[in-house]
């Protein structure tokens, strides 16, 4: 064989393989557009032939109380482990400090020789202050 040969097949091999691939690329592009098309009279079609819930059955209850308690465990989960990584402290963590600032604070009264008196509980959920009004 010779080289222009060997160059011109494999052009030609290269030609046929973008080709193809532009085929296929097209017959994907139009699959898509046609599932996008017919997926929501499919779908429509499909849930009115399904059978219809009893009146005093919402969807939600057809996972059974098993299952969705597990899927709500898995959650917990991971949003507490989504909030540990980026530093935000757990309830346990808040409550263990909240303690030691209330044995601190009755360490400086007795240091000081003042009174002791209990320390205010501070509300965990506080209102927001109305646009352009502060608070005291």
């Amino acid at each position: 064989m010779t080289k222009k040969f060997k160059q011109e097949l494999a052009q030609d091999t290269s030609d046929a393989m973008q080709a193809s691939a532009r085929q296929i690329w097209q017959a994907s592009l139009g699959a898509f557009a046609r599932a996008q098309e017919e997926g929501g009279r499919m779908l429509a079609s499909l849930a009115h032939d399904g059978p219809a819930l009893p009146p005093d059955q919402d969807a939600a209850s057809l996972m059974g109380g098993a299952a969705h308690d597990r899927l709500e465990h898995v959650f917990e989960e991971r949003v507490a482990r989504a909030l540990a990584a980026i530093g935000v402290p757990s309830q346990a963590e808040l409550a263990a400090l909240r303690e030691q600032v209330e044995q601190l604070r009755l360490q400086v009264a007795a240091l000081s020789g003042g009174a002791v008196k209990p320390a205010k509980k501070v509300s965990a959920k506080k209102k927001a202050a109305p646009a352009g009004k502060q608070l005291k």
